[in-house]
């Protein structure tokens, strides 16, 4: 096909060759309007003059079944270029095209080519919709595209199905018989499906690199790729769940919302009424947007984080949406007065406040690891972000100090949430965070599970960024005691692994304070080899040991552990999948934590006055780890290459040597101020005492 004219429509790009195959038979369309050499087309030289004629007769006819296609490229020029060429293929066979621009590229495109060059001619208009991106300075550069992806997709629906709509009621128009959507604009291809209209895809890269992005799930399972974005949901269930049973016990009707695959997964790892709730304690889902696992997949592992945030985007709002509605229209439930999302679910946030219903986000993390995460924007924008290359993990650029972080003093660029260390400033993890971090100055609160006193400056800081800043942690104490008070409440679990609580009859027997407690968490993979240095370095530190060691550990295989070491260490030593990790810590017997540095386990050890053994894994874990060796003075680093040697040393430090009577004596005074801060006029009593005040005068004013 001959494009000789390309830069009528403003193209300034190379024509790129893109096959497109047709079967459509002469009574589907009307083929070859009068005039497409307008925009630079010629016919197709087999097509005969006087077929040309009478197809321009029947026309006249079949005006008002002349198909219509709409075409939404991705705001990119090398997605627009071959959109548009293709646009004019289906224009010279009869086609009535609409071409749907975003309205960045609509100005800039105005601004390029002059006012007139988006006129378009017969049959052939062009249409904009928004993108959802603010507003910025320059207008005539080409946008942040992990930024736009994430925009797009949670801003462009709406407004592209109005625009099906007027375009199928608009006089003299024919109705839209096809959508042809770009490959990554994929909302455009639910909302027309959704409208019951034909809709196709266009991948605009070679079928070689469609090809390979449709296996980066497949690589991802098979560990050939190491995604530093996959983390486990239990670190976020496990405190909103204390939240929801804190709020329960202060006379909230609670509904607990889970993904429908960690639903399945809970029923199967703590038993089919595990979810049966109470009357006014209650189980919803949603749906995360992901196919369901095949009968071959494992379903009680992990899903990968980037690709559920992005289903959850496109996704969750409508499923959220059709649930609030739901319980607003049921008898006998109270209307919903407020959601509390996860701070990286803000799409729930912005469902309620369009619907009117008070919602403050929940960080999870800790509070200096919040503060990483909302600074990421400063980082990119000061130039520390991204690496300029690879070397800058290795030569000493990470310890850059920040001294310009509110309220982390000596805070060094390697302590900050990890998703900094890339070279590639549209890694999609660096832009979600920084997006859902920035997303919390729209939320109406912001609620944290820690205590003042052990994140003071940055709290005292946040609470100079946000107008209501409610800490109420340690809130697994909280929890505790509303189950005391109703143990039906107690009873209700978030733990996505079946716990094995027989460990707690072994730590009877050992002597008090002499047992390391070794869990990385639900997030952290290792490879053998790293899993072989952790066990040697057990074994020859000489203490006993309680392990967690999840099926999933090492990377793309079953964690095994050398026989040799098991022979060694059987009479002292025990291993586990997961088990109830709140009563391991509390234990007398646990003496040492040898732990990932997630903040629900810091938080839990900082409770329980157990120092710390640190090897951080990713995000905030890093943030924590920092903390937790030069602030509070409770935990010891260990390398991220780890050796059995260094294993053994650190242990013997922290259980005998110079330091290990300081440890423990800084780790008990953490505890009595963890325990002040939940006990009445505590900092963390009076937060949960504002938050519930919050809450109720605030949701009765919505409602």
């Amino acid at each position: 096909m001959v494009l000789p004219d390309s830069d009528t429509f403003g193209l300034h790009a190379p024509v790129r060759h893109c096959s497109v195959y047709t079967a459509l038979s002469q009574d589907q369309i009307c083929t070859n309007p009068p005039d497409s050499n307008t925009f630079g087309l010629t016919a197709a030289p087999s097509v005969r003059p006087s077929a040309r004629r009478r197809r321009h007769t029947a026309m006249s006819s079949c005006e008002a079944r002349r198909a219509h296609a709409v075409l939404i490229p991705q705001p990119a020029q090398g997605h627009v270029t071959p959109m548009l060429h293709l646009a004019k293929a289906l224009h010279a066979r009869g086609f009535f095209v609409t071409y749907v621009n975003s309205e960045y590229n609509h100005r800039r495109l105005l601004r390029s080519s002059g006012p007139g060059a988006l006129a378009g001619a017969a049959g052939f208009r062009f249409e904009a919709v928004p993108d959802g991106m603010p507003e910025s300075g320059n207008d005539d550069v080409t946008q942040d595209i992990a930024a736009l992806c994430v925009s797009t997709t949670r801003h462009s629906a709406e407004p592209f199905r109005e625009l099906l709509v007027r375009l199928n009621s608009t006089p003299g128009t024919p109705p839209v018989s096809c959508v042809i959507a770009d490959g990554v604009m994929s909302f455009a291809q639910r909302v027309a499906e959704e409208m019951g209209i034909l809709a196709l895809v266009f991948w605009t890269t070679s079928a070689c690199g469609f090809m390979g992005y449709l296996h980066f799930a497949e690589l991802i399972r098979r560990g050939y790729v190491n995604c530093i974005g996959v983390y486990k949901i239990v670190g976020h269930v496990t405190p909103l769940l204390h939240l929801a049973k804190v709020l329960h016990s202060r006379g909230f009707h609670v509904t607990f919302v889970n993904s429908e695959y960690n639903h399945h997964r809970l029923l199967r790892s703590r038993g089919t009424g595990a979810l049966a709730g109470l009357d006014d304690f209650r189980f919803e889902t949603i749906p995360d947007g992901l196919p369901p696992p095949s009968e071959s997949d494992n379903d009680d592992v992990t899903q990968d984080i980037p690709t559920v945030c992005t289903s959850f985007l496109t996704h969750g709002p409508a499923a959220f949406g059709a649930l609030l509605a739901r319980l607003n229209s049921e008898p006998g439930t109270p209307p919903v007065s407020c959601v509390i999302p996860d701070g990286v679910m803000s799409f729930a946030q912005r469902v309620a406040s369009d619907m009117g219903i008070l919602a403050p986000a929940f960080w999870t993390t800790s509070a200096c690891g919040f503060m990483g995460y909302l600074h990421y924007a400063e980082l990119i924008d000061r130039g520390y972000v991204p690496l300029k290359d690879e070397s800058y993990l290795t030569n000493g650029y990470l310890d850059t100090v920040l001294d310009w972080v509110p309220g982390m003093p000596g805070i060094r660029l390697r302590d900050m949430p990890s998703f900094i260390r890339t070279t590639d400033r549209d890694e999609f993890m660096l832009n979600f965070d920084s997006g859902e971090a920035q997303n919390a100055r729209h939320a109406q609160g912001l609620i944290l599970n820690t205590f003042d006193a052990v994140e003071h400056d940055v709290v005292d800081a946040l609470r100079r960024i946000f107008p209501r800043v409610y800490t109420v942690g340690p809130l697994l104490t909280f929890a505790g005691a509303a189950a005391a008070r109703r143990p039906e409440v107690g009873a209700i679990g978030g733990n996505l692994w079946k716990e094995d609580a027989s460990c707690l009859r072994w730590l009877d027997a050992q002597q008090p304070g002499s047992v390391v407690y070794v869990n990385f968490g639900s997030i952290t993979v290792m490879s053998p080899a790293h899993l072989a240095e952790f066990a040697w370095g057990l074994a020859r530190c000489g203490r006993p040991f309680l392990w967690v060691i999840r099926p999933d550990l090492v990377a793309s295989e079953k964690a095994m552990l050398p026989e040799e070491f098991v022979s060694e260490t059987k009479e002292r030593g025990i291993f586990l999948s997961w088990c109830p990790q709140e009563q391991v810590l509390e234990h007398p017997a646990t003496g040492l934590f040898l732990t990932h540095s997630g903040w629900n386990s810091t938080l839990e050890s900082i409770s329980a006055g157990v120092p710390m053994i640190c090897w951080p894994f990713f995000a905030e874990q890093m943030t924590n780890c920092r903390y937790a060796c030069t602030k509070w003075d409770i935990g010891l680093e260990i390398d991220t290459d780890v050796k059995r040697e260094e294993v053994a040393r650190l242990v013997q430090e922290a259980m005998d040597g110079e330091k290990s009577k300081d440890m423990r004596a800084k780790a008990m005074a953490w505890k009595e101020k963890a325990v002040a801060a939940t006990e009445e006029g505590g900092t963390s009593s009076a937060g949960i005492d504002r938050l519930v005040e919050f809450l109720l005068a605030r949701g009765d004013h919505a409602s």
